[in-house]
């Protein structure tokens, strides 16, 4: 019986047997048949891991069921708030989305993380936007959609379709040329872990043009972008949790923007204005108890 070279402790003879629970990774274990693999992600599990066999070139490759950007699931194609100004995301999960079979989704973007005049809102500036490109050893990316529309100022992505953040947690995003309208996320915070989730679809019209509007949220918008588009995001953002931007990888400029923004911006619990709401806060309740 001889010690464990980490713990110290006498090696029993059957440690290396248990060790061994989740299975031998150098050997061949059968996955499903080749026939069932595409290169759409599926995910199996195997020896205690999630993998992603798929076909490419002809030829069967597995990957770890795990975006090294950040952390989600492969197999489902990708923290609230921040998922929402994160340049990546919209290129990857969203790609999918009946919200943009018939629009135009850049490929990549030179891309600069700008304050507004007013020094509240935070926005992504697009210096260049490129709908594909040519990567060695892989391909072009994205591939060619025979629907999407290329248009040369109304890209999902390019400056008239600003996305916008601010504190304490409120994103925006204009809809550019015929569309016309603004989309609003707020996010409240009820506990860790949890928040009550707002959208909203706004333009700012009269007359006839109300009544349009009305018909075409009701239509399409809502069902289209505020339940099929956004529920893509509520589906990655429960496993996001414990990630942080990537340095090497440029597009998470924006999310460490952000997350900068609320390290060294957001008011102090200590701070007269923050006093003075909670004063507020306070006389308010007091009165509703006066009045019970």
């Amino acid at each position: 019986m001889t010690p464990a070279p980490e713990t110290g402790r006498a090696q029993e003879p059957w440690d290396a047997y248990e060790a061994a629970a989740d299975g031998l990774p150098e050997y061949w274990y059968p996955v499903p048949p080749s026939r069932q693999l595409g290169r759409r992600f599926r995910s199996v599990r195997l020896l205690g891991r999630d993998v992603v066999p798929i076909r490419d070139g002809g030829r069967i490759h597995a990957l770890d069921d795990r975006c090294p950007h950040r952390h989600v699931k492969l197999s489902m194609g990708r923290h609230a708030c921040e998922n929402g100004f994160d340049e990546a995301h919209g290129k990857m999960p969203h790609r999918t989305s009946w919200w943009l079979v018939f629009k135009r989704m850049s490929g990549w973007n030179v891309t600069e993380i700008i304050r507004g005049a007013d020094r509240v809102w935070l926005t992504r500036h697009q210096h260049e936007v490129h709908d594909d490109d040519d990567y060695p050893g892989l391909g072009r990316w994205p591939r060619f959609n025979l629907f999407q529309r290329r248009r040369a100022k109304t890209a999902q992505g390019s400056n008239e379709h600003a996305v916008s953040i601010r504190l304490p947690g409120t994103l925006r995003v204009r809809r550019p040329g015929r569309a016309d309208w603004t989309h609003y996320e707020l996010y409240v915070p009820l506990e860790p872990g949890r928040y009550r989730y707002m959208v909203l679809a706004v333009a700012w019209v009269s007359g006839f043009r109300r009544l349009t509007w009305r018909l075409r949220y009701w239509a399409y918008i809502l069902w289209v972008h505020h339940i099929g588009f956004n529920n893509q995001d509520l589906t990655v953002v429960s496993h996001m949790k414990g990630s942080h931007p990537a340095p090497a990888f440029r597009p998470d400029v924006s999310v460490a923007a952000w997350r900068d923004m609320v390290a060294n911006e957001a008011r102090a619990p200590g701070t007269p204005r923050a006093q003075s709401s909670r004063a507020q806060s306070s006389r308010a309740q007091s009165s509703r108890q006066a009045a019970e």
